[in-house]
């Protein structure tokens, strides 16, 4: 469970709601269930900074600067 720096309060208050549901079974949860909503940008998490840290590693290589006097590894 996320709860985002609520943790400790969070997670007391649920814990009593589920031993609440666990005793009486057929009782509606007090905490609303809904679906988690898409993050923007999520798909991008991965390629973003690969694609940085391989930029930075072809401009960091020997003789990618102009004027660079030392010979390629």
């Amino acid at each position: 469970m996320g709860y985002n720096g609520r943790g400790v309060a969070m997670a007391v208050r649920l814990g009593a709601v589920a031993a609440g549901c666990l005793a009486r079974p057929g009782q509606a949860l007090a905490f609303p269930i809904s679906p988690s909503p898409a993050i923007p940008g999520h798909c991008a998490r991965q390629p973003v900074p690969h694609a940085a840290m391989l930029d930075h590693r072809v401009m960091d290589a020997p003789g990618a600067e102009p004027g660079h006097d030392c010979p390629p590894c």
